[in-house]
């Protein structure tokens, strides 16, 4: 009896700084590939662009708003559609609120090796 209450005692997930940035990193992703095309259209255009000054700051703006927008929306699609996406955001706020309530206190290791 004993050992089938240590095989399933769950204790739960530890929440920690990592819940923090994956938000930042899920963005990073979602907008690497504009940030590919931009790069890649831009070695593409390059005379153009530098031969109207016009045209380049028209074509940056242009770029920078419509990846924003597009990785705005698929963040968004991301946690409406699928439940792990709403896991971490519920990780993250739940972070957010211990540390601003000071109910969670971080554990302060002194120099680890390994």
């Amino acid at each position: 009896m004993k050992l089938i209450k240590q095989i399933f005692h769950f204790k739960g997930i530890k929440i920690g700084k990592k819940d923090k940035t994956l938000q930042k990193i899920i963005v990073i992703f979602l907008l690497l590939p504009f940030l590919l095309l931009f790069g890649f259209l831009t070695y593409l255009l390059l005379p153009q662009l530098l031969s109207n000054y016009i045209l380049l700051i028209v074509y940056t703006i242009l770029f920078i708003t419509v990846s924003a927008l597009a990785t705005f929306f698929f963040y968004r699609l991301l946690h409406i559609k699928f439940w792990f996406f709403k896991k971490l955001e519920n990780r993250r706020l739940l972070l957010r609120h211990l540390t601003e309530n000071r109910i969670f206190y971080p554990i302060k290791r002194k120099d680890r090796i390994g």
